[in-house]
């Protein structure tokens, strides 16, 4: 595999079900508003994700990655997506 090649793939997502999003809400110790806010997710939204009533879509997946992910994450994800602009 070249060096192109490995800058096409996606990285691994964080955060890609509301569990894990619940999960990392919990362990950051913030409530809901705080932690969705920082993505633009309304309030009956929020809720659905994290009792799995419904999927994050890969748009928020990625935006939860960037606010939420360490420096490198976001980066690896930052650098992807312009590389695949």
């Amino acid at each position: 595999m070249t060096q192109n090649e490995k800058k096409l793939r996606m990285p691994t997502l964080r955060i890609t079900n509301g569990a894990e999003a619940l999960a990392l809400r919990k362990k950051l110790r913030l409530n809901q508003t705080v932690f969705w806010l920082k993505v633009g997710v309304m309030q009956s939204t929020r809720c659905r994700y994290e009792k799995m009533e419904r999927d994050i879509p890969l748009p928020v997946q990625l935006l939860l990655q960037m606010a939420y992910g360490s420096e490198k994450q976001s980066a690896s994800l930052l650098a992807y997506l312009r590389a695949n602009e």
